[in-house]
């Protein structure tokens, strides 16, 4: 890697995807340079998108080559609606800001934006497909996805709409992990939706290896799905887990998780980010639960050994 021009921000670097995102770039090489609304520490440094002139000493500060915007609200269940809107699209807002001011601008800026914003389609679902979401977590992210196009004339902004994705470190109140902890914790009975519904479930691993693929890919257009086109029945995961386990396990379905409506099969087409990048670093399902599986262990071992 070349020393000139390698330096990427993270934002939200202190997430599930940021910190694996952080992790591989490093190991290729870049200065990797992370932010999170907690507090400063050894990895990360504090910002809070909400705050301007905050934004503005960060960016001045690190003067990064690339600008890979993760920070943001992805839990779609979260109560209250005003702050997707507060930090999704206004703290967007605040970045963009910031960054056709600085003097040395970024050479492009990726934002993560999300499949959400097609809302309750069926089949494969491609960039030109008119936008309808139905949350206001996909609201905020098409929002977010036309007012960064009013910056496409000072900055390179490509929005990438991530369908599905897992791997280890992501929070137990989405489904894979929920399911994975179940298992690793030797649990009697899990509780789900719907099993037979159809669903990308990628590997983070994948993601990462994208993110970093679109710092320089060429000729990107500025809407990307960020995805496989590979769906899974949530049944097929559940039966993958019982012979990566070695045991069985109760299911339950609980009303409340079913949605209304619910699609049965939901995948992205990989067209036009396989134009951009190139072919995918894909993994099975079963490698990404297998190592989901291992680390979940590791760390009820790790966790074990320092009580004792």
């Amino acid at each position: 890697m070349d020393s000139v021009s390698n330096t990427v921000l993270i934002t939200g670097a202190g997430g599930f995807t940021g910190r694996h995102l952080a992790d591989h770039l490093t190991v290729l090489g870049y200065c990797v340079i992370g932010t999170t609304v907690g507090k400063d520490s050894g990895d990360f440094i504090h910002m809070d998108l909400s705050d301007p002139d905050e934004v503005m000493q960060v960016i001045d500060q690190t003067a990064p080559d690339y600008v890979i915007h993760l920070a943001g609200i992805s839990f779609t269940e979260h109560g209250q609606a005003e702050d997707f809107y507060r930090i999704n699209l206004l703290g967007t807002l605040n970045l963009l800001n910031v960054l056709v001011k600085t003097k040395k601008r970024p050479h492009r800026v990726v934002l993560a934006s999300s499949a959400a914003v097609y809302g309750p389609r069926e089949g494969v679902l491609h960039e030109d497909l008119c936008p309808a979401p139905v949350s206001h977590y996909g609201t905020s992210k098409l929002a977010m996805e036309y007012m960064s196009a009013t910056y496409r004339d000072s900055l390179d902004v490509i929005n990438v709409r991530p369908f599905n994705y897992t791997g280890p470190g992501q929070p137990e109140h989405f489904v894979i992990p929920k399911i994975v902890a179940a298992y690793s914790n030797d649990q009697d009975e899990v509780r789900l939706g719907n099993i037979d519904v159809v669903r990308e479930f990628n590997d983070v691993r994948m993601v990462t290896d994208i993110y970093a693929r679109l710092l320089k890919a060429e000729k990107c257009q500025k809407v990307i799905n960020l995805c496989s086109g590979k769906g899974h029945r949530l049944q097929d995961v559940l039966t993958s887990m019982e012979e990566i386990s070695g045991r069985p396990l109760k299911i339950t379905t609980d009303q409340s998780f079913v949605r209304k409506n619910d699609i049965q099969n939901l995948t992205g087409s990989v067209d036009r980010l396989e134009s951009c990048i190139g072919t995918l670093k894909r993994y099975s399902l079963r490698e990404t639960l297998e190592w989901m599986f291992e680390k979940k262990k590791e760390g009820e071992e790790n966790d074990t050994t320092g009580n004792n």
